[in-house]
């Protein structure tokens, strides 16, 4: 049943990665150049106010880690986060390969 949800949740994540590689390549040749849209805009996007308490939480608790760790992160193509963590899921949720061994 949990592999079932990872690779339900791997394929979800890698339709939602086509998604936004479609949309970036629409916005790209509508705007006769390469446009991306960074997980940091996606975010801000969808929830600003859990971007800023995210920011404001991991510079109290790690300070520092937020602009040398995760604002670059946050620089990386939506896309290419969807697809990573799809892919990630989709290899959780693989069938264990059973080797039957046979004694003589």
């Amino acid at each position: 049943m949990v592999r079932f949800i990872c690779r339900s949740i791997g394929i979800w994540l890698i339709a939602a990665a086509v998604i936004a590689g479609v949309v970036d390549g629409i916005k790209s040749i509508a705007a006769t150049r390469i446009v991306m849209t960074s997980t940091a805009q996606f975010w801000v996007l969808v929830s600003p106010s859990s971007l800023a308490s995210a920011q404001a939480t991991a510079r109290r608790m790690l300070p520092g880690v937020w602009d040398q760790v995760v604002s670059p992160a946050l620089q990386v193509p939506v896309w290419g986060v969807f697809l990573v963590f799809g892919i990630l899921f989709m290899v959780l949720g693989l069938r264990r390969r059973r080797d039957f061994i046979y004694a003589s």
